[in-house]
């Protein structure tokens, strides 16, 4: 069952759509959200997509590394990707923090 499930057609699946999750894909999906809950659909479909990646992909630098150049490029997540924590918890609420005061300015 195992090699049925986990097979490397399985891995490469989740990783190719790991690697074309986008902030606008997201955005045009949801068009009606707040920024924050936008970015915050992400990390969730990111978070679920990890644990269908191999477990050599399976790391918080992994992670954190594809949220910035995720976020790259969108104002509201300027302050959090110029230097950004290497834990992921922290990477979020620094987002948090980051889009929050963008859109108050």
């Amino acid at each position: 069952m195992r090699a049925y499930f986990q097979s490397p057609e399985y891995y490469r699946a989740n990783l190719n759509r790991w690697n074309n999750l986008t902030l606008e894909s997201i955005m045009a999906k949801y068009p009606d959200k707040l920024t924050w809950e936008v970015v915050h659909q992400l990390l969730n479909d990111l978070t679920e997509l990890q644990f269908g990646l191999p477990l050599d992909l399976y790391t918080s630098t992994f992670y954190v590394n594809k949220v910035v150049t995720i976020c790259q490029g969108h104002p509201a997540c300027r302050l959090a990707i110029t230097d950004p924590p290497e834990e992921p918890g922290q990477l979020m609420n620094k987002l948090r923090s980051s889009i929050t005061i963008y859109e108050k300015e």
